[in-house]
């Protein structure tokens, strides 16, 4: 089989995804209807990652959750500190874009990691709305 087809074949089966903001969340274009979708936010990401994909997820009918990450979670607070602009989404150009400089420092420049104990209600949302979606639809 081949990689996309079979790429397909298990993201199509699937009853959720998590993935934090990038490329590789275009695989949602491969789920089911009524599927969830979770979205990890960056620091400073969230008008890009509505616009990349969560807009496109609920108009393809899926489960769209989001969960964005706070400062002591970004890789970014040990170069800037918590107090700094940039952690609180200043710059980010919320609403009119991104200047290069920014968006590097936003995307390529931080890592994300997850506090799993406050990650953990996003989950237990998900197991219920998947588990809502497998009885309705398989």
């Amino acid at each position: 089989m081949d990689p996309l087809k079979h790429s397909y074949q298990l993201l199509n089966t699937n009853h959720a995804i998590v993935g934090v903001h990038g490329a590789a969340l275009t695989h949602m274009l491969f789920m089911r209807p009524g599927a969830v979708f979770i979205q990890v936010v960056p620091v400073g990401a969230g008008w890009v990652a509505e616009a990349c994909f969560g807009k496109a997820a609920r108009e393809m009918g899926l489960e769209y959750m989001e969960n964005k990450i706070r400062a002591e979670e970004s890789s970014l607070v040990e170069k800037y500190g918590k107090d700094d602009p940039l952690m609180k989404g200043g710059g980010s150009g919320e609403v009119e874009g991104w200047k290069h400089e920014v968006m590097g420092i936003y995307l390529k420049e931080q890592s994300v990691r997850l506090d799993l104990k406050r990650f953990k209600g996003y989950l237990k949302k998900a197991y219920r709305k998947a588990k809502r979606f497998m009885a309705n639809s398989g």
